[in-house]
């Protein structure tokens, strides 16, 4: 009682606690008029249930150890919580209860009952479950990503499609670019050579710093001379350490090369779709050879970024011949060579390494969860901030990691919940496709010359999505799960601050990190704006990079990322929405280098239906499904991120995914007893076939 006493008053004055010391006379020492002490004691006697005394005067309890001696001694209790405590029975005592049981002992010095009470709660938490059931039946399967070497194919046809084409080059400070014209104009192809600074003879200047200029420059040189492919090498600039970057440095420094990429593919994209055999786009990175599975010594792992935009770009234009490789900036000498190799490889793989002289390409290993790692010990009273949550697909994964840990779960978001007498609240759910066509009549009618996919924008915004936070609300209030929700719009830096201080000051602590939020507009290449891109980063790159450096104090269990299989795969429509999924599963691999005691893992996910995620669009399903995609239950998404979270042990990246996505992508996979375990990293075991 004593503390709360302190924290009431320290809340009122503005005191430091250690100020308010237990003997000092509220008013005479410490200033603090009559009005407030009343105040504070009424508070303190209405959650200890004081019964009300009218004969009761503040003046003759003057400081704060008097005050609580009061309380302690008129507290009300309950009669049989003595036994019911240490039997947790059905219909147990509220906490308010327990804490004038605890007030009444202390009192009258029951340190029996205590100690009964102690244990009670002691063995409650040792026994807090945290094992997770599986639905009846599982969809999709676990895989880990690892590096698996395998020797370049050099293909001759590949070579001979060269003769006559031209390509571009653009300038690597390592002077890569020289050696590998030399290559391509022995075999028969025309260089054209993309200087960052002045124009050399046969080249253009381009100042890839201001992405839109060196578009409309790369757009000028295609009218007049068009490029059959463009090799991108100035990409392999060292980039600054994960660690030692601002928010605002951060955002620079990914928007100024994810919009590079956009500039330039956009320039060449419809000339390397329609080439008879295909036209290239390939690009260099210099991030240690593995896309930060290891080697990148704590550096922004841009490959990852390049590697989710480039196997989208694949996908729209499927006659390409589209690569990224990560090279290591100690083989410098050997740039040249391994950029020709993927250039005229036998392969299909988009995504490519080398390291120490060895070529690395990527695949998922079907594992189970490993039984000899040590869980997450996720207790009630821990703290897990989750960016996103109160709608879609992360908010029953949250559920389900409160539901399952105790653990006080706090999701976010922009929209404001609804204050629950709404008319449209009360619209069940049947009638609800007919209230919302109404709504967009009168919208219309209301705003002239506004159109119909604005005003469904609007219910979508205003209605549809409040109806949505304030049912899942509403759902975790009524079973008794800990989740909290808190409006905060993620993009904005410093509300993500404040977001995280006022955790702090109201729980004392941040235990994990869940990383969901995300925007994903799906449109081909051409149809995107440089604003789309620039948007979906915000929310999903640069916010990672924000939870990373706020909470790079806190004493965190882990930090788990939603990923998509769209990063990992690539996917039409989803340059952005892939290339900054796929930055951030990467990021998190060299995060977990810096920070080894964190558990830090992306998860790279299907298609999700259920709870009303896609399942109300059944032809969009059937395309699915027709397509080979694998489709998951959200019971069952929750079921593996959860799952993932305490049991997954060092895993770095892991797919959720099932046999047709490799057969209908053609992705190659292997079985662990077919690999050759060849190094072990902080993001994964490497391995070779």
């Amino acid at each position: 009682m004593q503390s709360f006493l302190v924290s009431v008053l320290q809340g009122k004055t503005g005191y430091n606690i250690e100020l308010i010391q237990p003997d000092l006379d509220l008013e005479v020492d410490l200033g603090v008029d009559t009005v407030t002490q009343i105040e504070a004691f009424a508070m303190a006697r209405e959650k200890f249930g004081v019964a009300r005394n009218e004969k009761f005067r503040v003046r003759n309890y003057n400081t704060v150890r008097k005050m609580s001696e009061y309380l302690v001694a008129n507290a009300v209790v309950a009669p049989a919580l003595a036994e019911a405590a240490p039997a947790a029975k059905q219909g147990a005592p509220g906490l308010d209860e327990v804490r004038r049981f605890i007030a009444r002992c202390e009192a009258s010095g029951d340190t029996a009952s205590l100690r009964r009470l102690a244990e009670h709660l002691e063995g409650r938490l040792k026994s807090a479950s945290q094992s997770v059931s599986p639905p009846a039946q599982l969809a999709g399967k676990r895989y880990e990503v690892h590096p698996v070497e395998l020797a370049p194919r050099v293909d001759a046809p590949s070579v001979a499609h060269l003769k006559g084409k031209t390509l571009g080059i653009s300038m690597d400070a390592q002077g890569a670019y020289k050696a590998l014209a030399q290559m391509l104009e022995a075999a028969g192809a025309r260089v054209v050579i993309l200087s960052s600074g002045p124009a050399p003879e046969q080249g253009v200047s381009l100042d890839w710093r201001h992405p839109e200029s060196a578009g409309r420059a790369l757009k000028e040189l295609q009218e007049k001379q068009p490029l059959d492919g463009l090799i991108l090498l100035h990409t392999t600039a060292p980039t600054a350490k994960l660690d030692e970057q601002e928010a605002s440095a951060w955002a620079s420094t990914v928007n100024t090369f994810s919009l590079g990429l956009y500039q330039s593919a956009l320039a060449v994209y419809d000339r390397i779709g329609a080439l008879p055999g295909g036209g290239w786009y390939l690009v260099a990175t210099a991030g240690g050879g593995l896309f930060g599975h290891a080697n990148a010594q704590g550096r922004i792992p841009l490959a990852g970024a390049a590697g989710g935009f480039v196997k989208c770009l694949r996908r729209e234009l499927p006659g390409s011949r589209c690569k990224v490789v990560d090279l290591d900036g100690q083989d410098a000498s050997q740039w040249a060579r391994q950029v020709w190799n993927e250039l005229v490889s036998a392969d299909l793989d988009v995504e490519v390494g080398y390291t120490g002289g060895r070529r690395y390409v990527f695949r998922d290993v079907e594992t189970s969860f490993p039984r000899e790692s040590t869980p997450v010990s996720l207790r009630p009273g821990s703290v897990v901030v989750v960016s996103g949550g109160g709608r879609g697909v992360v908010y029953p994964c949250a559920k389900l990691l409160a539901k399952s840990t105790g653990a006080r779960v706090i999701i976010t978001g922009r929209t404001v919940p609804p204050s629950g007498n709404e008319e449209w609240l009360k619209v069940p759910e049947a009638q609800l496709p007919a209230y919302r066509m109404s709504f967009i009549k009168r919208y219309l009618a209301e705003h002239p010359g506004k159109t119909p996919v604005q005003a469904r924008r609007v219910f979508d915004s205003d209605i549809a999505n409040r109806r949505e936070l304030h049912r899942n609300l509403e759902d975790c209030r009524s079973q008794g799960i800990s989740l909290e929700y808190k409006v905060c719009d993620m993009t904005d830096v410093g509300a993500v601050r404040t977001l995280l201080a006022d955790v702090r000051r109201e729980h004392g602590r941040i235990d994990g990190i869940v990383h969901g939020a995300t925007i994903e507009e799906s449109k081909s290449l051409p149809m995107k704006s440089s604003d789309a891109f620039v948007r979906t980063l915000a929310s999903k790159a640069h916010l990672w990079q924000v939870l990373a450096q706020e909470t790079w104090n806190d004493d965190l269990q882990f930090f788990i990322n939603f990923g998509s299989g769209s990063g990992r795969y690539g996917n039409k429509g989803q340059t952005d929405y892939s290339l900054a999924n796929y930055l951030v599963a990467k990021a998190g691999l060299v995060y977990s280098t810096l920070r080894p005691g964190v558990r830090s893992v992306t998860v790279d996910w299907p298609v999700w239906v259920g709870a009303g995620i896609v399942e109300n669009n059944a032809d969009y399903l059937e395309r699915l499904r027709a397509m080979g995609i694998c489709v998951i239950h959200v019971d069952e998404g929750a079921y593996w991120f959860v799952g993932e979270l305490l049991y997954g042990g060092s895993a770095g990246e892991v797919v959720i995914a099932d046999d047709r996505t490799f057969e209908t992508l053609n992705l190659p996979r292997h079985d662990k007893e077919a690999l050759r375990v060849v190094g072990k990293e902080a993001g994964g075991t490497r391995y070779a076939i």
